[in-house]
Order: C-alpha cells, then structure tokens, then sequence
C-alpha cells in the first residue's frame, strides 16, 4: 500500500520574513498523528539535539508549522520519522520540497523526496549509509580487520564524491561536500584505534574554526586532543581553566567556541569535581558572560554542588513506595544510606543493578550499620513494576516522579542517570555523586564511608 505525505516547505527569505510555513498532508490519518519532524537549528547541532516543531493539526491529515527561524543559516538538516524509519533533508528558505513515503507489503516505509534539494535529501541518505558509526566504530572483539573496513571507507567516500555531482545548488553542494570531508576523517581518525600518534597527525589537520565540522564532532575532538587527559577522581579546576585559556587563545568562531564551552563545563561540573567549585565557576562565566546559554544552563548545577558538598545537611527529598505510600530520605537516617537514582528505561542503569545485587547478597545484608535504596525517577509507574519484577531486588525500592522527580533534580543537581549517592548515619553528605556499584574497589570504598 501505498502513503503520500505532500510536505511544502513555503518560505520566504530570512531577510523579508523570519517565519517558514511547514505543511504536511497525510491521506492515512494514522500517519499524520505518529509522525515527527525536527530541525537543527543552531549551526553544529545533531539529530539528538535538533528541536522538534510543533504542529498544528489542520485536518484530520495535515499539520502545519510555521515560525520556523533559522537564524544565521541560509538553510539547515531535518529529519523525518515515522515508526522505525527516518530520513534527513535540508530546509531552505524560500524553496518547496514534497516527500512521499511508501509502504512495502510488510507495512515499513520509505521516503521519496520531488522539488528543490530532493537531491540533496538522497546524497543524505547514502552519506548516513556509510559513515555509520555502528558499523564502522571499532568496538571490543570486533572481527573485522582494520584495514579491511579503511578500504571500505575508501570506497564509500570516492562513491559520495561522485554523487555530490548530481547536487546543483551552490551553497547546499559546498556544505555537503565539507560535510563529507569531515565524516571521512572523523572515521579515519577512529579506525587508528590506541595508535595516537597516527590519530594525532591526522586531527592536526582539522580546522578548529570550522562550525560545519561540529556535525562529526572534530573541532571538539582535535581540541581537546591537545590538553592534558583529565583524571575525573581529582581536582579538575586546573584542567578547566586550563581548557578555557585555551579556548581564548585558539578559537575565534562563535558557534565553536559555544560547543567547546558547553563541553568543558560538562567535563568538569557533571563528570568531574572540584575541590572548590567557585574556583573554576567564577572564572568560567567571566569569560563565557553571565547572559552565556551555557551559564544558565549549568547556574542551578552549581548550585546544587555548593548545597551538596562533603559534611552538609542532606537535602530532603520525598518519594513513594509501590504501594503508593509516600516517604522521606530523613525516615532512613540512622545508618549510612547507599542510594541509587535510575530509571527503567536507562540501560546504563540496569547494568549496575546485577552489581548492587551482589553487593547486597554477599556482604551488606543484615548489616545494621548499612542500607541500599533505589530511587526510580520513571514516570511510567507500569515500567518500573515491570523492572522490579524481572530484577526481583531485595533492598527498598521507591519512586520520585513529577514535583519529586525535579525536586530530588534540582536538589542534587542530577544531570543524567544512573547517579548514586553516599548519606552519613547523621543524615549529612559523604558524597553527592559517588561510586558506582561495577566500581573494583566498591566494598572498599562504602566501608570507608560507613567507618
């Protein structure tokens, strides 16, 4: 069976008028409310960060978006889904794109693209072909030789080049081209594996000036290259001031040095630690700006981190048991608390309880001086029974969602899970971002805390 999809992508200059009309018109109703676009906006910004666009339903089948900015770009990546299918293409201001997608006796789908950029949306689908980081990626016990999967790469990227001639538009052309160049190198560069010298000859041909080059991550990776690795146990101040001195000294464009930015107070403010936060913090928005994205975004983080620092009161956070029954982190103080925040659907998450398990069975169990708890923050009350019920633990479970899922956030300033947390029998902070369960030297370190 056969699905059209008519998408007019009606726009006029950036100039003149700053809004783009999206219409999508679906003749399967079914289609139109499972569908999703979305659209990277920001120069560098990937399929993970693009912003979905919100539509508005017309008809039964058609939805329509518009104010649409793109700001500084002439035009920009988007991606369509639908089930398990997607495809990527270029929104261009002032050109008009239809893509009909077509359904094979087994009900998957595909894209066919008409109008301005159809070509470009094509040379997309077979440049995500074959730089596929899964394929390519040179993972643990992988049985492919290294030289056979180069050849392969080779290959692909003479094929891509040859393609790029059947795209006519200039600037589209030359941003695919660059686009190309940087994912040929970005897998060149992964395929050196543990030879570093090889991979540093090659990122020292990277322009670090280049926002295009953020799409494969390299102004970022050859960055970085040239500092000192960080040690994530210590103190990271120096390595973040370090990072920013450079950043000064190296980087002119504005759209990499937001991303280099961002990335350094990842590094240092939820992987690392630092001794004395305001140390690297007061520095960071000096030179970012108080009004930086990345300030405000990480402000409630820092927050957290003064709140939460070694010998402080423990904030005091509610959830509820499976039975509904609500509870609070104070009711368990009187021994030295073991918490872990995860998720059902956080993989992450679920490799570390068969760790917490063990830990559990074979040494803490009926030792008064201890105690493990889990904190789901799913939202799904259904999945987290769900996973219970396959893990069986046998140490307290509970749940914080809506207000106490961001209150249990805010409060500690989690910023991904799993994060796991160490509480002092007189309910003050041992460690606010501690070790994980598949840590070597776990038993030794919670004895530590519980002595």
């Amino acid at each position: 069976m056969t699905r059209h999809i008519f998408l007019t992508l009606l726009c006029l200059s950036a100039l003149s008028a700053p809004a783009q009309i999206l219409t999508v018109n679906f003749p399967d109703t079914t289609d139109c409310s499972k569908s999703e676009l979305t659209i990277g906006k920001e120069k560098g910004q990937n399929e993970f960060d693009a912003r979905r666009l919100k539509a508005e339903r017309k008809s039964p089948s058609t939805l329509v978006v518009d104010n649409v900015e793109l700001k500084d770009m002439d035009f920009a990546p988007a991606w369509i889904y639908l089930d398990n299918a997607s495809r990527q293409f270029i929104v261009e201001p002032g050109k008009t794109l239809e893509i009909d997608v077509t359904r094979d006796s087994n009900g998957d789908c595909s894209f066919i693209f008409k109008g301005d950029n159809a070509r470009a949306a094509e040379y997309l689908k077979a440049y995500n072909e074959y730089f596929d980081i899964g394929k390519y990626f040179p993972f643990e016990n992988d049985t492919v030789p290294t030289d056979v999967k180069q050849a392969e790469i080779d290959n692909n990227y003479a094929a891509l080049k040859r393609d790029l001639d059947k795209v006519s538009d200039g600037k589209v052309k030359e941003f695919l081209k660059r686009l190309t160049d940087d994912a040929y190198l970005n897998f060149r560069v992964r395929l050196c594996g543990s030879d570093l010298k090889k991979a540093a000859i090659l990122l020292d041909t990277v322009d670090l000036n280049s926002w295009i080059g953020l799409y494969n991550y390299l102004p970022v990776w050859a960055f970085e290259s040239k500092l000192e690795t960080p040690d994530f146990d210590a103190d990271m101040t120096p390595w973040g001031l370090a990072y920013i001195k450079a950043i000064d000294e190296k980087i002119t464009d504005p759209d990499v040095r937001k991303a280099l930015l961002n990335n350094c107070a990842l590094q240092v403010l939820e992987w690392g630690q630092c001794n004395n936060v305001d140390d690297f913090w007061l520095p960071f928005v000096e030179f970012a700006g108080e009004d930086s994205p990345v300030v405000k975004y990480y402000a409630n983080k820092v927050k957290s981190l003064k709140s939460t620092r070694a010998g402080m009161k423990a904030i005091d956070i509610n959830f509820t048991d499976a039975d509904g029954k609500p509870h609070k982190l104070s009711e368990f103080f009187g021994k030295v608390i073991y918490i872990d925040v995860w998720a059902s659907w956080c993989g992450p998450c679920r490799k570390e309880i068969p760790h917490i398990a063990r830990h559990y069975t074979e040494y803490y169990k009926g030792n008064d001086k201890v105690m493990f708890l889990s904190i789901s923050v799913d939202e799904d009350e259904n999945a987290w029974k769900k996973a219970m019920e396959k893990d069986k633990p046998l140490w307290p479970q509970f749940r914080a969602s809506g207000d106490d899922h961001q209150a249990l956030t805010d409060a500690y300033g989690i910023g991904g899970i799993p994060r796991f947390m160490v509480i002092n029998a007189d309910g003050t902070i041992y460690n606010a971002d501690a070790f994980r369960p598949s840590d070597d030297d776990f038993r030794k370190k919670l004895d530590a805390a519980i002595k």
